[in-house]
């Protein structure tokens, strides 16, 4: 399972504002596979969520160690996307319970932060 970002081929001497507006985009490469976003800040999880969207993704998103849990019951996710400073709710802690859950022992699960250090 893999993301290519950020959508275009360019090299670095072919980056400039010009060429990214006129650069070719890559098909959507999501084929409708899901991924879970959670994320305490609906802003954050709506940005991120129109990206993957348009790159072909299906988007469960969850602000909540419940709604994860709800989540997971209802559907299949191939990826997760985790806040790692959910207030009250620290990310290892969601990772944790994901791989808990029948089939997330095994999932790929990447932390953000907003934070300079972790």
């Amino acid at each position: 399972f893999w993301i290519v970002l950020p959508g275009c081929e360019l090299s670095r001497t072919e980056l400039t504002a010009e060429n990214l507006e006129n650069a070719e985009l890559l098909p959507p490469q999501g084929n409708g596979e899901a991924i879970l976003i959670v994320d305490s800040d609906s802003s954050s999880r709506h940005m991120l969520a129109t990206y993957l969207e348009r790159q072909g993704f299906v988007i469960v998103e969850a602000q909540s160690n419940r709604e994860v849990l709800r989540r997971l019951r209802d559907t299949t996710v191939r990826l997760a996307i985790v806040e790692n400073d959910i207030p009250g709710q620290p990310g290892e802690e969601v990772v944790a319970m994901i791989r808990g859950v029948p089939g997330g022992g095994g999932m790929p699960i990447i932390l953000l932060s907003a934070k300079a250090f972790i």
